[in-house]
């Protein structure tokens, strides 16, 4: 379907072949399961129909199980190769993911599933929201305005866990804010309804909480650029994000006291690539650069948790009056 294509493919400058290396002996494979994965996609385009991830990983198998024998990264891979060669998103392709994203706080939102009850999920009583995996779902409510929010700030935080923590602490009622968690690396889906928020209420500014580490600093990346390996599609949903924390300042107390871990090689890794595709140009960048450049040098990394003690049976502050003391003294960058 040419005009689905069209519709969403992203701009690029200037238009060039695209190519993708099959003729490696170590992937012998790689041709034919980029003819099978088209097959596949073309058959369910022309019928109107999307798949997720996995149930396309699920047809394909069950179709040719000796060619697509070993994981779903198999298949994640040779659509990352039909992205870059056919120039458009999985979207346009009718790829979609099953949702990882979880809400609560100041956001009301008008369920389609529910015969479009609005649910304020504020209330103690409402279970947090589920951001679908369909970005064109998510588009569509926002465009719509099935989305009201009445929130002075959208935080994103790295992992359920903590947002659990804020959310049976009730973070919004000291500071109006949206609580947002992609539980872990962000998905396309997650990123696409903090950018509808962004497009939307514009005065709602977003602020991330990530763990003192490589990973989280990746994350924060994630946000604010997308990642490498979906870079055509990642684009589209680039935020604007301030890091509210973990900086070192905030835990240095307990990275010195004992509440860290040592990098692991990986860790360093990380931060060698990290610093080398830092920007200095921007008072952002420069931050990550020293928080990276301070980590290396100590050798430590420390998680969210480190912050709460308190939680844990020791003595200080819970992880709400951290975000919120951040929150009033405008403490991000």
């Amino acid at each position: 379907a040419p005009s689905r294509l069209a519709a969403f493919r992203v701009p690029s400058a200037p238009e060039r072949s695209a190519r993708v290396r099959l003729h490696d002996p170590r992937r012998f494979l790689a041709y034919p399961r980029l003819w099978s994965v088209l097959n596949t996609v073309h058959a369910h385009c022309s019928e109107g129909r999307t798949v997720t991830n996995r149930g396309l990983y699920y047809l394909l198998a069950t179709a040719d199980h000796a060619l697509w024998r070993g994981s779903h990264a198999t298949v994640s891979k040779t659509l990352g190769e039909c992205v870059r060669l056919l120039r458009c998103s999985r979207r346009a392709m009718g790829i979609t993911t099953a949702g990882r994203g979880l809400v609560a706080g100041r956001i009301e939102i008008k369920e389609r599933a529910l015969d479009g009850v609005w649910r304020d999920f504020a209330r103690r009583d409402c279970a947090p929201y589920e951001i679908p995996g369909d970005i064109d779902a998510v588009e569509r409510d926002a465009r719509s305005g099935f989305v009201k929010v009445s929130a002075s700030y959208c935080l994103v935080v790295e992992k359920d866990s903590v947002f659990d923590r804020l959310r049976a602490e009730r973070v919004w009622e000291r500071v109006p804010l949206v609580l947002i968690t992609a539980k872990g690396f962000p998905d396309l889906a997650t990123r696409c309804f903090i950018k509808q928020i962004q497009t939307y209420f514009p005065s709602t500014q977003t602020l991330g909480l990530v763990d003192w580490n490589p990973s989280g600093a990746l994350i924060l990346r994630a946000y604010r650029s997308g990642s490498a390996r979906a870079a055509l599609e990642s684009a589209r949903y680039a935020l604007e994000m301030k890091w509210l924390g973990v900086r070192f300042r905030d835990i240095q107390a307990s990275v010195r006291g004992g509440a860290s871990m040592p990098l692991t090689r990986l860790d360093r890794a990380k931060i060698r690539n990290l610093l080398e595709t830092a920007d200095n140009r921007t008072e952002a960048g420069r931050a990550l650069r020293s928080e990276l450049e301070e980590m290396a040098r100590l050798d430590r990394k420390a998680e969210i948790e480190s912050l709460c003690p308190l939680e844990h049976g020791g003595g200080g502050a819970s992880l709400s009056e951290y975000v919120v003391g951040k929150i009033v003294r405008g403490d991000y960058v």
